[in-house]
Parts: C-alpha cells; sequence; structure tokens
C-alpha cells in the first residue's frame, strides 16, 4: 500500500475510491452525510446533509490525477450549474478535489465563485484533503499504511536466529512501506557489517554478459517469442548452453547450468485513462483505468490494467508494431474480462453497469482522465457479449447490490458468487425487496407445524381467508452474516391438506403483500399490519 507522503495528487487511487474516501473524511466532521449513486445521473450530487430533494448541503468529490487547470474548472463549472439548476433553493456547496489548482484555475475558481453569491461555496484541495487525513487517522490508514501493523508484523518474527529474523524483518517492512532508499545493515561481531536486505534500488550498473547457445527446437521457439513478444523463457541443459567464464563470482565457470530463466525488463509506462461504454453526454457508463505494458517486442506490445487495484473489469490491449507484407498495419485486439470477485459489491455493480452497456452499443471511448465522453475517441468493437452473458449478469448484480443496500453493507465478493443456490436465494430475497408492501396476485402456501385444530376447522369452513404470518430469515452475503424478519399478508381462497402426520399446508390462492425489516419496528414502519393478538 503506497504511503501517503508519496502520493501525488492521490494518483494511487482511483475515481472511486476518492469518492470513498472524500465520503467517510467529511462523514467524521457532519454525521448526518449521506451519499448518493450516480451509476443513473446523480444530479450533480456525491453526497448532502439533510432531505435529498431539499438538501442543506451538497458536496461534489471530483478526482483530478493530472493536476487541476482551467479545463478543469469548466466541468466543476457543469457540476454547481447541474447542481442548482435540480436544487434551485440549495444555500450551501462543498467541493473536494484531489489536486490543488494552477494560478489560473484558482482565479477562474474564485471567479465562478463569486458569480454563484446565492449560494454558499466552499473548495478543499489536495492539501486540504491530506490535513483532514493526518486529523483523521483511522480513514488514513483505511487508504495509507503509516508502518504501525507493518512494524507489528516485523517485531512479532519468532522461531528464527536473530540474524535471520532482523533480515526477514527488515525485507518486510521494506516491501510494505514504499521506499527504495531504505538499506538495512546488520552489525554481526562489533566489526564486520553484512548486508541483510536492500530494496532493488534503480539499477544503474551494466550487467554482466554472457554468451548463450540454442540446443533445442524448443530453446530456438522460446527465444524468438521473448524477441518478437517478448514473453518470458524458462530453459533447460537440453536447451541451453552457457559461456559462463565472463561471469563475476569465483567458481561461476565450474557448476553445471541447470536451468534458465530470462525474464523481460518492461517499463511499464503507465497511462491513467476513462475508458466509456456509450457515447451519449450523461448516459454513459465510465470506468477509471490505468494501464501498464505487461509485454513487449519487435512485433507487438501488450497493456493491460491487470494490476490496478479496485477495478471490476480487466482490459489487455494487444497492438502489433510490425506492418504486414502490403504495408498494411494489423489490426489490435482489446480483450475485455470482467472481475467481480474479488471487489465490493458497489465496485463490482460498477463494473456490470459499464459492460451491460458496452455489450449494446459495441463502442468503447477512452479519453485522459480528466476527459469526457465529447473528448473521447470512439472505438467499434466486434465479437464481444455475442450470446448476451453481461447483461443477464447485470441483472445478478444488481440483485446482489440490492440485498446488501437493505443491510447496510458492501462486502468483498467470494467465489459464492458463482453458487446455484445462492443465487437462486439472492434473486428471491432481491425480489421481495424491490416488491416490499406491494399488493400480488398469487397463491401463498405456508407450513403448518403443530397447528390448532380449531383453526384448521375455522379455515375449510370459510371462502375466503385473511392471514398475517412471520418468519425469521437468515444468511450470508459473502461471509457477512444477516437476520431479518418477514410478514406476510395473505388475503384469498384458502386450501387446507394433510402431507402426513401432524403436518399440514395451507394454500391462499388471492394476494399476498411481503414486508421485510430487521426488527419489528421495521416492519411497522413499512405500513404491515400487526399480528392478531391471537397468533402472535
Amino acid at each position: 500500500m503506497t504511503t501517503l507522503k508519496d502520493d501525488k495528487e492521490f494518483r494511487s487511487l482511483d475515481d472511486t475510491r476518492w469518492e470513498d474516501l472524500c465520503y467517510l473524511l467529511f462523514k467524521e466532521e457532519y454525521a448526518g452525510l449521506q451519499r448518493i449513486n450516480g451509476s443513473g445521473g446523480d444530479d450533480g450530487i456525491d453526497a448532502y446533509v439533510g432531505d435529498f430533494a431539499h438538501p442543506s448541503i451538497v458536496f461534489q468529490f471530483k478526482f483530478f490525477p493530472s493536476g487541476l487547470g482551467k479545463k478543469q474548472v469548466r466541468q466543476i463549472k457543469h457540476s454547481l450549474e447541474t447542481v442548482l439548476k435540480k436544487r434551485p433553493g440549495l444555500k450551501r456547496w462543498i467541493l473536494a478535489s484531489s489536486a490543488d489548482p494552477t494560478p489560473e484555475a484558482r482565479l477562474a475558481l474564485d471567479s465562478l465563485f463569486a458569480e454563484r453569491s446565492d449560494v454558499e461555496t466552499e473548495f478543499y484541495g489536495e492539501g486540504e484533503m491530506r490535513y483532514k487525513l493526518i486529523r483523521h487517522p483511522t480513514v488514513r490508514r483505511t487508504f495509507y499504511d503509516d508502518g504501525l501493523e507493518t512494524l507489528r508484523g516485523v517485531l512479532s518474527l519468532e522461531g528464527m536466529d536473530p540474524l535471520k529474523r532482523a533480515s526477514e524483518g527488515v525485507r518486510i517492512y521494506n516491501e510494505a512501506v514504499v521506499d527504495e532508499r531504505f538499506v538495512a545493515t546488520v552489525t554481526t561481531d562489533g566489526k564486520t557489517t553484512v548486508t541483510a536486505y536492500s530494496l532493488h534500488p534503480d539499477f544503474v550498473d551494466s550487467p554482466p554478459k554472457f554468451t548463450m547457445r540454442l540446443k533445442s527446437k524448443r530453446g530456438v521457439e522460446a527465444y524468438s517469442g521473448l524477441m518478437r513478444l517478448g514473453t518470458p523463457a524458462e530453459l533447460s541443459a537440453e536447451d541451453v548452453e552457457l559461456d559462463v567464464s565472463d561471469l563475476p563470482g569465483a567458481g561461476a565457470d565450474e557448476g553445471e547450468l541447470q536451468w534458465l530463466k530470462i525474464i523481460p525488463q518492461i517499463d511499464p509506462c503507465p497511462s491513467q485513462l476513462r475508458f466509456y461504454a456509450s457515447e451519449e453526454l450523461g448516459e454513459s457508463q465510465t470506468l477509471f483505468v490505468e494501464l501498464r505494458t505487461t509485454s513487449g517486442g519487435s512485433e507487438r506490445i501488450v497493456r493491460s490494467n491487470a494490476d490496478q487495484k479496485n477495478v471490476p473489469v480487466i482490459f489487455e490491449m494487444i497492438m502489433p508494431l510490425a506492418a504486414q507484407e502490403d504495408g498494411a498495419s494489423e489490426a489490435g485486439t482489446i480483450n475485455i474480462t470482467p472481475r467481480l470477485i474479488g471487489n465490493r459489491v458497489s465496485v463490482a455493480l460498477k463494473g456490470a453497469r459499464f459492460l451491460a452497456q458496452l455489450s449494446q452499443t459495441k463502442r468503447l471511448g477512452i479519453s485522459g482522465p480528466d476527459g469526457d465522453v465529447a473528448d473521447a475517441t470512439f472505438l467499434t468493437l466486434g465479437g464481444i457479449d455475442e450470446d448476451g452473458i453481461w447483461a443477464h449478469q447485470l441483472g445478478y448484480i444488481e440483485a446482489v447490490e440490492r440485498v446488501c443496500r437493505f443491510f447496510g453493507i458492501d462486502p468483498v465478493i467470494d467465489d459464492t458468487l458463482n453458487d446455484e443456490e445462492f443465487f437462486l436465494s439472492v434473486m428471491r430475497t432481491a425480489e421481495r425487496i424491490r416488491t416490499l408492501g406491494s399488493e400480488l396476485e398469487g397463491t401463498t402456501t405456508f407450513n403448518l407445524s403443530e397447528p390448532n385444530p380449531a383453526f384448521i376447522r375455522s379455515a375449510k369452513d370459510k371462502d375466503t381467508i385473511s392471514l398475517v404470518a412471520d418468519m425469521d430469515w437468515a444468511g450470508s452475503m459473502f461471509g457477512t452474516d444477516v437476520e431479518a424478519r418477514v410478514r406476510i399478508v395473505a388475503c384469498g381462497v384458502p386450501t387446507i391438506k394433510n402431507i402426513g402426520g401432524d403436518k399440514w399446508t395451507l394454500a391462499v390462492k388471492g394476494s399476498y403483500r411481503c414486508f421485510l425489516g430487521k426488527i419489528d419496528g421495521d416492519l411497522m414502519a413499512e405500513g404491515a399490519p400487526p399480528i392478531p393478538p391471537d397468533l402472535s
């Protein structure tokens, strides 16, 4: 995890994580702060205090990893105008930006705020947001490693000699706290100093050279793949022969080659972009993507965001470098893969919506990190989601999110997502939540355990019956236990059957309503009728 001091303009985050950070920080200062899901258009509101239709304060969280210039001020102006159009009585508007403004942008912001003197405006840039993180360490540790947990891990190492423990401890600390200047040494006898661990500082010396002779077809193919495509290779003594006489180190030429592993040195050249699934302004699903070069050779280069954290879709872009024999350029390939498992439900929902829209439009737009749809270059994609899986996937993930939102949780999705029983349970529960309190037509069947004989006789003698029944429901959403009280109100024609022994079923054909709540008070708040005294 990146440290706060190294994260210029919060670039280790993406727009979703930036919004999470802003919300948690301001939640520390505004207890009534509520967040809005902007996937369908957020009215220029990321969070608010008060009633959503008439909020007392509106918050806008802007992620500008490339800085805040005059172009970004235009985006801010659009957001402010949108919220004031949608909420004309708004009195206070707070803007949080991941970057500090340039001098020109600062003047433009001052001018913009002066034009809207009817609303009180507040602006928090990178510096102010860093100050808030320092004041709220609980939030800071959620996003940045301050070294405390790492040190606890180092100090808890046991079962090894002191030198090895020191070496291992330094290695752990180096890998967690990103600072390539850190080099640790251990003095063993008061005179001799041994380097215990050094975190791969930038390599500046010339690497040693040696001669390699290919001996097998496998070796030739591996070398060809390395040069043309940048593919790593692992070869044995049957595939390759080395002249190691020039390698440093005593006795380097006395042993026998066991295996040779060749890993190409790749400059990742990270680039931050925005991807769009539609050309419709204000309607396009958007993802923040950081591409890195994962392999490269004389014929092609491959860039991917597979190492990006908190991203629900993996893009792999394969771009040919060599021209064909007729001089024409070969078309590139874009592989698109959902990565829902391992992400929080809110992040997975964003990815599912992006893919479902992309499945319809077949148009992928790309712009800079601070751009919008109007700035994007669009590509037409062929052969994607031909069986319509992404649209069905969206329905499932929306059901998962509806259930999680009802219980106020946002868990990390695990392999349970692929379980058929879990799928059926989630879809049933989501439908109950969607239709809470609505009167529906159909037949409701109840299992009667230890039924009252008088109740059975009474139900048989009636043409219609009204029944109010409660049941407790419990389950788990990706390792988070949840429970609820379900109240069913059924009216209609009763049918009672004995299914063996003292077991009976009661089917009510007519209409029914379902109410769901965490406690009885929730049921009453939704308008559920009380249980009759003789049935409670």
